[in-house]
């Protein structure tokens, strides 16, 4: 393959020397000349004209054959369409591989990377509710945020953000959820292929909220509390709603009168 390139080139060459000396003689010499001499000259013009055709096809004939020699060449090597990290090679230098049937690495995206999970069908109908009010945007645009755990489930922190970036146009009826993909920039490479995460997607629209410190929530008998001191100086516990934990502290839904200025907690 190495010894196409120059032979389509010398080719190449021959082809355009063949054009130039097939260019037709100058007219425009004075003195007369027989009707002999002009039916020459005529029958010379038309083989010039002949020879510069045969010229050009070859010219293109020859280029064609540049191209696929350049061609063959390229397919020689193997690039890959993505960047990443590789896996240990496959083969070795020397051993027979096919087209299609032998793998010879194996990449993965590491800047940035994707993460798939699946949302239940109510929560898909709420989204969509509030997508159609104008309360949230689409996750389609790729500006819906969304935070990443890779700790245990007790870990309520959510740092490694991300965006989401693709919606599945329908339901899977087995399961009863669609499927939602994330993208994460991952500068500092932390995330690697087949990790198991968690990942908390916004619902609902930036409101306000009442929060308290996690830590002066209590449990009784599987609900909640806080223990708070009323104007009289009194120590009350007051039943409650949680919801999200926010930077160590929780969101209360129910009740949020009772936590009126002046009482501590």
């Amino acid at each position: 393959m190495a010894r196409s390139g120059p032979t389509c080139g010398c080719e190449f060459a021959s082809k355009r020397f063949l054009l130039r000396s097939s260019q037709p003689p100058r007219e425009g010499q004075k003195g007369a000349i027989s009707d002999q001499e002009i039916v020459r000259r005529l029958g010379a013009r038309d083989e010039a004209k002949a020879n510069i055709d045969v010229a050009t096809a070859s010219i293109g004939q020859a280029q064609a054959a540049l191209e696929m020699a350049q061609l063959n060449y390229d397919w020689c090597k193997v690039t890959a369409p993505i960047s990443g990290r590789a896996t240990r090679h496959l083969v070795n230098a020397g051993d027979m591989v096919s087209q299609g049937v032998t793998v010879l690495d194996n990449i993965v995206s590491v800047k940035p990377v994707w993460a798939y999970f699946n949302v239940d069908q109510n929560t898909a109908v709420q989204v969509q509710t509030l997508i159609r009010e104008g309360k949230i945007k689409s996750p389609g645009k790729g500006e819906t945020p969304v935070g990443m755990n890779l700790g245990d489930a007790n870990d309520e922190a959510f740092p490694i953000a991300g965006t989401i970036d693709y919606v599945s146009n329908q339901l899977d009826p087995n399961t009863g959820s669609i499927q939602v993909r994330a993208v994460f920039p991952n500068e500092d490479g932390l995330l690697v292929a087949g990790l198991f995460a968690r990942i908390r997607v916004p619902i609902a629209a930036p409101h306000e909220a009442l929060l308290v410190n996690d830590r002066a929530l209590g449990t009784d008998q599987g609900q909640r509390f806080i223990v708070v001191v009323n104007d009289k100086n009194e120590v009350e516990r007051r039943m409650v709603e949680v919801g999200q934990l926010h930077d160590g502290l929780r969101e209360v839904y129910r009740f949020r009168t009772v936590m009126e200025p002046g009482p501590d907690v």
